[in-house]
């Protein structure tokens, strides 16, 4: 027979664990809208790069900007690629990981695609500054 302390602990258990999984859709939301947000521009960056290349700068400083400029974009474009065929959705990992495992995994996931957003969204930046100069 259950007791009202074996009841308790069933309960305060069982909403620790789904408290675990809450925090990792949490993430997963997270990692999937930072991805989101920027995938969409890679074809805006492949344009921004053609416009750059075929350019004819007035100065050398400029030249050498758009070619800076260029670099970016193609580590922004290829950070977003190395990110999406290592990055594995969570409903995949949960035969082989618990809720913990999964957590600390999507907050690698998270660092990384921070760090892919904000390449892109620099690349992007530096290359509208220099194109509508």
């Amino acid at each position: 027979m259950l007791t009202l302390k074996k009841v308790g602990a069933i309960f305060l258990l069982n909403a620790m664990l789904s408290c675990g999984v809450n925090q990792n859709k949490l993430l997963e939301s997270e990692v999937m809208r930072l991805h989101d947000e920027v995938m969409p521009k890679l074809e805006l960056m492949k344009r921004q790069k053609r416009s750059l290349v075929k350019t004819s700068f007035a100065s050398e400083r400029d030249s050498i900007k758009a070619h800076q400029v260029v670099k970016e974009l193609t580590y922004g474009d290829s950070v977003m690629w190395a990110w999406m065929y290592q990055y594995r959705p969570v409903e995949t990992l949960r035969d082989s990981l618990d809720e913990d495992e999964i957590n600390l995994y999507l907050e690698e996931q998270l660092i990384k695609v921070t760090h892919v957003n904000s390449s892109i969204k620099n690349a992007i930046h530096q290359a509208d500054e220099l194109i509508l100069q």
